[in-house]
């Protein structure tokens, strides 16, 4: 893989390389012998070119190593992937970097600058002293050239004047704010925080929360079967439009193969997917009659304290607009977006009084009849069409 020369051009711009500066390059030929007792102005490193990408994270790894080589007043710039801005695995040296004042700016790249991959990347810039980061979003400052992106002069020259003054790109967020956010460096973060107005954290309507059962691909063909065992297997893909198809794709759980306890869906419980893909996808469990269930890995059961929500009122939240944004305000990753538990807890949702959720409630549930009435004769009448020749 090799670095773009638009990115090289954004690189030496954001540094102000001079003359008479001392200037390292961090290539493939040299990464792996880099001599920390020597100096530099100002560091270069594209670590999508350095690293194993499929690794989770090892970027921070090489940055700190740069920070040593760093002369006392120099400058360095490392393009990065953008997961590793928030994964849990990094924290700790994240915070580290920001509590030195390493950390200068953090600017969001367009996509698809790589030729060889789609992966989302930033560009951290590193110096000393500094008491704040410069957030920067510049996805949409590109220009496209045989299906793949670049970023020409006129959109370098903005990039470099988003990281100063006051705009609706970028904004300067305090170190004590990104300790707030565990050292989350994602610039989307903080510049498009969702707003809910008179809410709570998630966590304090939730009375348990765990994730689905777990185990190997080679153990489904054990585990599971088509045959009625009495536990029916949820999966991500039943789960569409609020609800839960348990007929499509159906599998249950062999129960003498492992202890499912402590994995049973309790009833009211709201299933939520832990992957963000094309969104989040969330569903309220109904009373089976003479079954059980047990949820996928892939989807979080949450039982809602029933004295503080309705589970259907916390589910028509998660699917609007601004419960999606909340969703995606918290999800960490580059590839592979999802959410913890820990930040679902912390996601801020509307509270209004429990009559008012209820009234609420009721007309979803009554929407979602009729939604399932019409799905219904709509593939009655799908079929009977298909007959009639």
């Amino acid at each position: 893989m090799q670095t773009p020369i638009s990115l090289k051009h954004l690189a030496d711009k954001i540094l102000n390389i001079s003359d008479n500066d001392n200037v390292m390059t961090v290539t493939p030929d040299n990464v792996s012998s880099l001599n920390e007792s020597e100096k530099y102005d100002k560091i270069f490193a594209d670590c999508m070119t350095l690293l194993d990408l499929t690794a989770k994270s090892n970027e921070w790894q090489l940055i700190s190593r740069m920070m040593l080589m760093l002369s006392e007043h120099g400058r360095a710039a490392a393009i990065a992937r953008l997961g590793c801005l928030s994964a849990h695995s990094d924290r700790d040296i994240r915070r580290e970097l920001i509590d030195k004042g390493y950390i200068e700016s953090v600017i969001y790249l367009p996509q698809h600058l790589y030729a060889e991959t789609a992966i989302n990347v930033v560009m951290v810039v590193f110096s000393r002293q500094n008491h704040c980061v410069r957030m920067v979003d510049a996805r949409h400052l590109f220009e496209t050239h045989r299906r793949q992106n670049t970023l020409s002069g006129e959109h370098i020259d903005t990039i470099c004047s988003l990281m100063t003054g006051k705009n609706d790109y970028s904004a300067d967020i305090s170190v004590d704010t990104l300790h707030e956010n565990d050292g989350n460096l994602n610039p989307l973060h903080y510049l498009y925080r969702p707003i809910v107005e008179n809410g709570v954290p998630f966590g304090s309507v939730i009375k348990s929360i765990a994730r689905g059962i777990q185990f190997k691909a080679s153990e489904h063909q054990k585990l599971l079967t088509t045959e009625n065992t009495g536990i029916r297997y949820i999966t991500l893909t039943q789960i569409n439009n609020g609800i839960i198809d348990f007929a499509k794709n159906a599998q249950y759980l062999v129960a003498s193969a492992i202890d499912s306890s402590k994995f049973i869906i309790p009833p009211q419980s709201l299933l939520l997917s832990k992957i963000g893909a094309g969104g989040y996808k969330c569903a309220v469990m109904d009373v089976l009659m003479n079954e059980a269930a047990v949820a996928n890995c892939n989807l979080y059961v949450i039982q809602i304290d029933s004295a503080k929500a309705n589970p259907y009122y916390i589910q028509i939240f998660l699917e609007s607009d601004l419960g999606q944004q909340s969703l995606q305000y918290f999800q960490i990753g580059a590839a592979i977006k999802t959410i913890s538990i820990e930040d679902l807890k912390k996601m801020i949702i509307p509270l209004p009084p429990l009559d008012e959720q209820n009234r609420i409630a009721a007309r979803y549930q009554q929407l979602t009849e009729e939604y399932r009435r019409l799905s219904e004769q709509a593939q009655k009448c799908l079929e009977e069409r298909r007959r009639l020749f």
